[in-house]
Order: C-alpha cells, then sequence, then structure tokens
C-alpha cells in the first residue's frame, strides 16, 4: 500500500531532524514527496488547560500536532515523525502491505508492552504499545476528531480509542536517538523496538 500523502510532524526549531529526516526518505526511493508540517512548539505555545502540566514536558504538544496533522490529511495518510528511520526492505513492504478493508490504523512502528495477537504473517493485532512516529490512517480526518476528545499523552489517547488497530510485524521504521521534546529515557542510537514485550520475559 503507498499512501495518498506522506505527512511529517516537524518542530521548526530542529532543522538538524527534518535534515536527516529528508536523506533518510530519499534513500527509500518512494516516489510519494512528503508534506512537511509544523508541529505545535510548546515551549512558545501553552496548553489550553493547566492540567496538561501534569505530564512531562512537550506532551500537549506532541497531542496537538497529530490531532492538527490529521486533520488536514487525505486518505490514507502515513503520518510520520521526523525522527523516523526505516528499514532496508521499508519501500517494498509498505507496497506490499495489504490489509482488511475494515482496518482503521496500522502501525509501521512503535513498541510492544504485551505480546500482540497474530493476524496474518506479517501483520499483528495490538494489545498494549507505545510510540506514535510512523502509521497509516484510513479516515484522518475521523481519527483527528476520535483522538481530540482524548486529551492525554498521544501514546494512551491512541490506545484508548476502539480503533480496528494494525501494527506490522517486523516493524518498519524506528526512531534514531536525538533528543526528543517529551522528557524521557531517549533510545542507544536507531531503535526498533524488535524484541519480545517485557511481561514476555517475565513469563506472562
Amino acid at each position: 500500500m503507498i499512501p495518498a500523502q506522506v505527512i511529517v510532524i516537524h518542530l521548526a526549531r530542529r532543522p538538524d531532524r527534518l535534515q536527516r529526516f529528508r536523506v533518510r526518505w530519499e534513500a527509500t526511493g518512494l516516489p510519494v514527496k512528503p508534506l512537511i508540517f509544523t508541529a505545535t512548539d510548546q515551549s512558545t505555545t501553552e496548553p489550553p488547560s493547566p492540567r496538561w502540566a501534569e505530564f512531562p514536558a512537550g506532551t500537549w504538544g506532541c497531542w496537538d500536532s497529530h490531532v492538527r496533522a490529521l486533520k488536514i490529511a487525505t486518505s490514507p495518510v502515513l503520518i510520520l515523525e521526523d525522527d523516523a528511520v526505516f528499514a532496508p526492505n521499508f519501500a517494498q513492504a509498505l507496497a506490499e502491505l495489504t490489509l482488511p478493508p475494515y482496518w482503521e490504523i496500522c502501525h509501521l512502528g512503535g513498541q510492544h508492552l504485551r505480546r500482540p495477537e497474530p493476524f496474518v504473517p506479517g501483520l499483528v493485532r495490538p494489545v498494549r504499545m507505545l510510540r506514535t512516529h510512523a502509521y497509516l490512517a484510513h479516515y484522518p480526518q475521523v481519527l483527528s476528531s476520535a483522538l481530540r476528545s482524548k486529551p492525554t499523552h498521544v501514546d494512551f489517547a491512541f490506545t484508548a480509542l476502539p480503533l480496528k488497530r494494525f501494527a506490522t510485524d517486523p516493524w518498519l521504521v524506528g526512531q534514531d536517538d536525538s533528543p526528543g521534546e517529551i522528557t524521557r529515557k531517549e533510545p542507544n542510537g536507531i531503535e526498533f523496538w524488535q524484541e519480545d514485550p517485557v511481561e514476555a520475559h517475565c513469563g506472562a
């Protein structure tokens, strides 16, 4: 599935990340030209509610950026964050990706916290996962409205929505080690989180 549109969420004060992204995207050879979407910069824009102060710095800006990017998107759309890193077979795997007609979102990268449910070879149903740096949205404007109804950390918001949700297996998109805008432990180098969820190692 080659999406009709690719949107890259990019923080304007981080041109270094965008420069690296452009090089990586060109290397995929895909014919779609990404639309660079200016992210909400929480360092210069106040969140609309004081409750966002309960979350790590940058959480509202990330959530708001995804809500706005999806709102302007066409269907289907590939949403990427500018730290996305592509697997060597990304272009071929994306072109060959087949989803059921009722799909609503398909994550191309992420981090499973619970073992996903098998669906078909190359595709699983997430049970609990984190990260929104790479996903396909079938009905982006509907998803934007649904996401707006869940004002919380964007990872948790997606999990809370009753979506027909899928994920590639293995992941096709990882993240690089450039510092993020939400306070968290950064990955050590390029990370794809291909390993089993932590709970799987604990016998769960």
